[in-house]
């Protein structure tokens, strides 16, 4: 006969073992996940800047019927520029033809430029080796690319048509980082 006064509570070894081994599948789910979220989230941060200053090159266009040589013509303190969020370096290159200045004594009119945000690698986004730079141009070509050195691109850039094919990775990677 038994005792009913000797009641246990709680849980069992086997209760607990268990419930240990279910959140550790869910965390192993659910953390990697998570982390590429944020790296996705915060990608934005390159977007955004270098739309920002594409506009800013298409108004300083729209005044002067030429692009700016380098970023100080658009106000900025240097050629080298912070993303807001300071995740990004942003540069300006490829700006033709050869030798255009727009504020020389006799002006000639710059026509194209490439604008490029590359992560930072003192900063959360170093660890993002999916899109490491973003570019786009003056006829709004974007393109980027991951640390494997592959090019993704939504419209490949004349300078590099001739040497890269596009192939269906490109074309998805482009949708993953534009």
């Amino acid at each position: 006969m038994r005792n009913q006064n000797n009641t246990q509570k709680g849980f069992t070894l086997i209760e607990v073992i268990i419930t240990v081994a279910i959140i550790g599948i869910l965390s192993a789910i659910a953390i990697p996940s998570y982390t590429e979220s944020v790296k996705k989230g915060k990608r934005s941060d390159a977007k955004v800047e270098l739309l920002r200053i594409a506009q800013m090159q298409e108004s300083f266009f729209v005044q002067n019927l030429s692009y700016a040589r380098d970023l100080t013509q658009l106000g900025f303190a240097a050629n080298t520029v912070n993303s807001e969020e300071g995740l990004y370096d942003i540069t300006m290159s490829g700006v033709g033809p050869a030798g255009c200045d727009p504020a020389a004594a006799a002006p000639v009119a710059c026509t194209e430029y490439h604008l490029t945000a590359s992560r930072d690698m003192a900063q959360a986004q170093a660890g993002d080796t999916t899109c490491t730079d973003f570019r786009i141009d003056n006829v709004a070509r974007k393109w980027a690319r991951g640390t494997t050195g592959s090019v993704s691109v939504s419209t490949l850039p004349s300078a590099i048509a001739p040497t890269i094919a596009p192939t269906a990775n490109h074309v998805t990677k482009s949708r993953t980082c534009w």
